[in-house]
């Protein structure tokens, strides 16, 4: 099993309805926030996030302390954003502070934050591109919302303009 296999097969703890038989873009299922709880589970995470080969951009929701849903609306994400992106949701805690230990400084997530990790490595050298968006209480919860998914749709115009480009040669006099 080479390396991207590996990968797969561990991510499947963290989206076990997700997978070559059950495709996350299948009508059938909307892909739900992930809850991070175990070592196990924040491990496979820090993991994930810094695999080169990962194809879909992240949102790792924290829920902040003493608190046991989050202030920003992940479920509102997961409908929005469909199979664009994967959330997770990680209590603030030894889970989010295990992950921190696990990611290159200031890459964290925590408090009630959430942050937007994009495809690939670079993030992990410059921390502004995977971005954090606070929520101090519940009453920011909508604006972060809102703006992970326009950090998330900013992601987009590349992905659809090579979709497109093809169409665009075709159309061409």
């Amino acid at each position: 099993m080479n390396q991207a296999e590996q990968l797969a097969d561990r991510q499947k703890v963290l989206h076990p309805h997700v997978g070559p038989d059950l495709p996350a873009a299948d009508d059938r299922v909307r892909p739900q926030p992930q809850l991070v709880s175990t070592a196990q589970t924040v491990e496979l995470l820090a993991e994930w996030l810094l695999a080169p080969a990962r194809t879909k951009p992240v949102i790792v929701v924290s829920i902040a302390s003493g608190h046991t849903e989050p202030w920003i609306n992940a479920d509102r994400l997961a409908t929005k954003i469909g199979d664009q992106a994967e959330i997770y949701l990680i209590p603030t805690g030894w889970t989010s502070w295990a992950l921190a230990d696990r990611l290159p400084a200031r890459t964290e997530v925590y408090g009630g934050a959430g942050r937007l990790y994009p495809v690939g490595t670079d993030w992990t050298a410059d921390p502004y591109r995977a971005p954090l968006r606070f929520a101090w209480a519940a009453s920011d919860g909508a604006r972060a919302t809102d703006t992970l998914l326009d950090d998330v749709q900013a992601l987009a115009p590349a992905a659809r303009s090579e979709k497109t480009q093809p169409q665009e040669r075709i159309s061409e006099p």
